[in-house]
Formats: structure tokens, sequence, C-alpha cells
């Protein structure tokens, strides 16, 4: 996977400082250096727009050892890696670190395997030049992985946290998980039927949880209806040891599955039927289900 350049829009002040003919961000300047993860402005730089990324949408993956500070540099997606991955199929990971201005490019980087760690050093060389163009971006190190074994594995990527005035320099680390799973593109879809409250655990790795019903209008089965009613109840959808997320699905309507981690859940039926004569009780639902792994 070719790496890729982000470029981006930095404050007058940050420009001025990365913009500097002595650069700072490096322990001489030149050669060979561990990658920046995280680089922050001066204090007179801090005003006005910060230069951080924590605006970035969506569920962030990365566990980082320091968080960065709000007026910081870091890139959006410091570890590109897929969540799943097939055990003893290559995968493809890209790490990125922080190039200051335009004499600085990525040098590769360095893997190693401890446990289920997988320990990513990024390394960046700076050109020497004298005079630096005003270029900020983020550098792309590609690699391939193979995991062999099915389970939670961590990605630890190592780097350097630094300030453009050289009065920081220290080591921070950034994780993300990769949950590692059997081929299962080949097996059939698994109808399960969950009770209310509980929990079923599929390949071992999906977790999908019956949480409650939200709505059940369906049509009494001794009562004769112009329409047939919905049931709406909410599903939790676990990968791993990551996060729960909630979804609501239908029996009438649209959506009637859920899609979480490369997973879908259908619902077919909600249980038992109404009837006019009594109320089902809210501990006696029961939903099945058809879970079925995507392409």
């Amino acid at each position: 996977m070719a790496p890729r350049v982000l470029a981006q829009r930095i404050p007058p002040l940050v420009v001025a400082l990365l913009a500097a003919c002595s650069d700072s961000t490096g322990p001489d300047g030149t050669g060979r250096t561990l990658g920046i993860l995280q680089l922050e402005a001066t204090v007179a730089a801090t005003s006005g727009t910060p230069a951080g990324e924590a605006e970035a949408g969506g569920e962030d993956p990365i566990r980082w050892s320091i968080p960065p500070r709000d007026f910081s540099r870091f890139p959006p997606e410091v570890i590109a890696a897929p969540r799943t991955a097939i055990v003893g199929e290559r995968f493809e990971v890209t790490a990125y670190t922080v190039g200051p201005n335009g004499c600085w490019s990525a040098d590769g980087m360095d893997v190693s395997e401890s446990g289920r760690v997988i320990e990513i050093t990024p390394w960046d060389r700076h050109s020497g030049g004298e005079a630096c163009t005003m270029i900020f971006g983020y550098l792309g190190h590609p690699t391939t992985l193979t995991l062999d074994e099915v389970g939670e594995w961590t990605l630890r990527m190592r780097g350097r946290r630094v300030r453009g005035d050289g009065s920081l320099d220290d080591s921070v680390t950034a994780d993300r998980t990769v949950l590692v799973i059997e081929d299962h593109d080949s097996d059939p879809p698994v109808e399960v039927t969950l009770p209310v409250s509980e929990e079923v655990s599929v390949d071992g790795v999906f977790g999908v949880a019956f949480v409650q019903v939200a709505e059940d209008s369906r049509c009494a089965t001794d009562v004769v209806c112009v329409w047939e009613g919905n049931a709406a109840i909410v599903l939790g959808l676990t990968l791993g040891s990551g996060p729960t997320h909630s979804f609501t699905v239908n029996t009438a309507f649209e959506p009637d599955a859920a899609e979480h981690g490369g997973y879908r859940v259908t619902l077919l039926e909600v249980l038992p039927a109404p009837v006019s004569t009594a109320p089902i009780p809210p501990g006696s639902y029961r939903a099945r289900l058809l879970v079925e792994k995507l392409p």
C-alpha cells in the first residue's frame, strides 16, 4: 500500500514555527530519527484555532499512553489497520508520523512481536537542508502482517512527543486492537432464539444481546386487524472486547437488520404472539434472530 500524505491547513503562528531554518524537532536536525507522533506548538502558538485532530468523528480505536493536547498535531489515523483479520492471512498496516516540514520523509520501520503485542517503531529522516519548505503532512510507513493465533492482538506504535521550540522531546505510544478470527466465509447463517435481557456469543468473538422491547403494536392473533402492527426491539452488538453498539430493528418496518463488525443480525420474529385477553409480561419476550457473516 502506497504511503499517503494528508495535507492540512496550519494556523499562521504554527507555520512560522515549522518553517524556521533551525529545525528543533530532531536531536541534531539531521539523520534517521524516531518518528513524531505528537507535535506541540509553543505556548505563543496555542491561541486561536486548535492545531489538533480532536474533532475527528467516529469511534476512535487508538489508545494513547499520553493523550494529545488540544493544540497538538497528530495523525488522525495513527495506525491504519482493519478491525478484524483472518488468522494466517496477510493484511496491510500503515503507521503515520508527523512531518513537521518539507525536509522530513519516511525512512522505514521496525516490527517485532511479543506475545500478542506487535511493536511498531517508525523512523523518519531529515534531509539536512538548512531551509525547509512550509509543507506540513503525515508520513506513511506501510507494511504487511500475518497473525497466527485467534484472539485479540495489540498493535503498539512507539514514537516521540515533541514541542516545536525544542523544549520537549519525550516518548509516547499509540495502541489499537485487531481481532483475529477464523475464516467463516463458508459458514451457514446461524439462527438463535434469544430471551430478553440475555446475550449469545457467535464464533466466540461476536456478541448479540436482546436488550429490550421498544414497541409492540402487533395485531393480536384472536382479533381481525387491517394492519399487522409492528414490534421493535433493541439489540446490543459487540465485537471482541470492544464497546457495545445499540441498534433498533423491526418486524414490519425497516430496518429489520443491523450490521456491525462484519456480521449482520436480522430479526425474524418476536415471540410470543400477542392475544387480546392477556398482555405479554416484559420478561417473557424472545427474539428469533438470523446471524450471518458478511462477505
